[in-house]
């Protein structure tokens, strides 16, 4: 997740079955005075939240994904 315009606040948690940070979550600003990117790596949930209005940003996804129903 990049931002190119405003704000975002980025979060990401770790959902893997047995790992030592399950549970743990990591969550930063996004913005372009800071430059800010995320990679969320597989087994994490990514959340994010506009920090104010007509925010703009890119995301790119290594796979579209699958609904529960379809796995």
């Amino acid at each position: 997740m990049r931002r190119t315009r405003r704000g975002i606040w980025d979060v990401a948690v770790d959902v893997r079955a047995g790992s030592p940070t399950f549970g743990q979550w990591v969550g930063a600003t996004l913005n372009a005075e800071n430059g800010g990117q995320s990679w969320i790596p597989p087994g994490f949930l990514h959340g994010l939240c506009t920090l104010a209005d007509h925010t703009e940003g890119h995301c790119h996804a290594r796979s579209p994904p699958t609904p529960p129903a379809l796995k």
